[in-house]
């Protein structure tokens, strides 16, 4: 492994000489580092991509993970936040602003967060237990989250192929 590293990263050093305003060179190499286990310098290598392309929604999420990885989920929440802010049908950047928002307790957040997922994506399991949840943990909270359908009383479930669908109550 050792070996294929030092190659890749060679090769994107020399990526980086040919052109140093690519994004996507400083996000390979911020990936290369996180696979070195190398969080510290994946965030100078993401943070050159955000350099360059603010506004793109992969980088700002990208940025979230690596933050995520070094434990600083305060900062980790505001790039997944920018993400979504930058693409608010991104399914992934909510899923990883719900995690961000649990571990903070930021229990609003995180309500609001995993709903985006539930109404936007996929069915997921741990938006389906981490959204109630959040909502028992959140003191003083009089009003429900805002589901994709809030007039329906049930909501079918679909689980992978082949299983059978189950009703949730909302």
């Amino acid at each position: 492994d050792q070996h294929l590293y030092a190659k890749a990263d060679d090769l994107l050093a020399q990526a980086l000489k040919a052109n140093p305003r690519h994004p996507g060179v400083y996000h390979a190499l911020a990936v290369l580092r996180m696979a070195e286990g190398q969080r510290e310098k994946a965030l100078v290598a993401i943070d050159g991509a955000v350099a360059i392309e603010p506004e793109n929604p992969d980088w700002a999420m990208n940025r979230g993970q690596v933050l995520y990885a070094l434990r600083q989920y305060e900062d980790a929440a505001g790039a997944f936040r920018r993400a979504v802010t930058l693409r608010p049908s991104y399914v992934g950047a909510w899923g990883q602003l719900g995690h961000a928002q649990t571990k903070l307790q930021g229990w609003d957040g995180c309500i609001e967060a995993w709903s985006r997922v539930l109404a936007l994506g996929p069915p997921s399991a741990i938006a389906w237990t981490t959204t109630p949840l959040a909502i028992a943990f959140s003191s003083g909270r009089s009003q429900r989250p805002s589901w994709s359908s809030p007039s329906e009383k049930t909501t079918t479930v679909r689980p992978a192929s082949g299983s059978r669908g189950s009703k949730a109550s909302t």
